[in-house]
């Protein structure tokens, strides 16, 4: 008796384990799913504005988010400086009552080395401040 409720106990416990895991791919799948993908395109050598990263609130304005790169730039350099911009998306209502206003953002500008032609990848997490970390992965096309 006391095996059979022992192998009943280890028989769920290993079923749960199995769904944790499960659930833990499905996650991993779902973020993945989630990335946003942009391209961008500059000569080699150069250095361009990528992105503008920022959340509006309600009040128009944009918390400095917090960036880290999940995979660096093989062929180029990134870098990250906090500008004031101007709200130009007008999708959501949100977004169309800020629409001209200035906001503080984090611009990301990427430099390709002189000597490389071709296409770089480079994934960054923000950290929106609001309660969300939105995954982009950027390709650049460097000509």
């Amino acid at each position: 008796m006391k095996r059979a409720l022992l192998f009943l106990v280890a028989s769920a416990l290993a079923l749960a384990g199995a769904s944790d895991r499960t659930g833990a791919k499905e996650r991993k799948q779902r973020a993945e799913s989630a990335v946003t993908e942009v391209k961008g395109s500059l000569f080699s050598g150069s250095e361009s504005r990528l992105y503008d990263f920022g959340t509006l609130r309600a009040d128009c304005t944009i918390p400095i988010a917090d960036i880290r790169i999940v995979k660096a730039a093989e062929h180029g350099d990134v870098r990250f400086e906090e500008v004031k911009t101007v709200a130009t998306a007008n999708k959501s209502p949100l977004q169309k009552r800020c629409y001209g206003k200035p906001v503080d953002a984090v611009r990301m500008y990427y430099k390709a080395n002189a000597d490389f032609v071709g296409k770089d990848r480079i994934v960054v997490d923000m950290d929106s401040k609001l309660g969300s970390i939105w995954r982009v992965a950027f390709t650049v096309d460097v000509r």
